[in-house]
């Protein structure tokens, strides 16, 4: 029982796995946190392109990126072998 009552004190000086949990946990709350910055940032990204499209009257559909690199559309059964 002396191991366990001397490894809860936290008065001494800290041990790699006790470095490697701070660690870990700093490291996680940053990733959090640039998460959060990243939602943000995309979601005031999707708001201004809806106030766009809502009140430029220049702006117009256009093809997706996919669509452009493919350079094809997407063939169905009926593309391929007809109706019947």
């Amino acid at each position: 029982n002396l191991s366990a009552a001397s490894s809860s004190g936290t008065t001494g000086p800290m041990s790699e796995k006790q470095k490697a949990r701070l660690l870990m946990e700093k490291k996680r709350q940053r990733e959090v946190q640039e998460a959060k910055e990243a939602r943000q940032k995309t979601s005031n990204l999707i708001k201004q392109d809806k106030y766009v499209r809502e009140n430029d009257e220049n702006w117009t559909s256009k093809q997706s990126a996919a669509c452009v690199k493919s350079g094809s559309g997407i063939n169905t059964f009926r593309d391929k072998f007809g109706e019947n």
